[in-house]
C-alpha cells in the first residue's frame, strides 16, 4: 500500500515558523513552501533511487566495525572556536523565551 504524500502549506510553514518564535510576511511563508517542497521532492528521489539500489544488489548486511576511541581536543580548542567563551565554559545567547518573546 503506497503511503499518501503530504505537502506542506503557507499556512503549515507560518505554524512551524510560530513555534519556534520566528515570525514570516506572506511572501517568505510562500518562498520557503517552494524551498520545503523542492527539498522534499529531491529527498524523495534520493530515497527511491537508493532503495531501487539496494534491492538491485542483493546486499543487505551492514557493515560493522569496532568502536574505537580517539583522541580528544583540548579545552582551549573548543573555547578558540566559540564565539563567546568564559572559561571553561562557551556562553550562547538565549534564544527562546526572554523580554522580546513576551506578548
Amino acid at each position: 500500500m503506497m503511503k499518501q504524500q503530504v505537502k506542506p502549506t503557507g499556512k503549515d510553514i507560518k505554524r512551524v515558523a510560530a513555534l519556534a518564535s520566528l515570525s514570516l510576511s506572506e511572501g517568505e511563508a510562500e518562498a520557503l513552501t517552494e524551498d520545503i517542497l523542492d527539498m522534499l521532492s529531491v529527498a524523495q528521489s534520493l530515497l527511491t533511487d537508493s532503495l531501487q539500489t539496494d534491492l538491485s544488489n542483493g546486499e543487505t548486511q551492514g557493515v560493522m566495525r569496532e568502536d574505537a576511541q580517539g583522541k580528544a581536543w583540548p579545552c582551549d580548542v573548543w573555547l578558540s572556536c566559540a564565539p563567546s567563551a568564559d572559561s571553561p565554559y562557551i556562553t550562547v545567547p538565549r534564544v527562546v523565551g526572554g523580554p522580546e518573546h513576551d506578548e
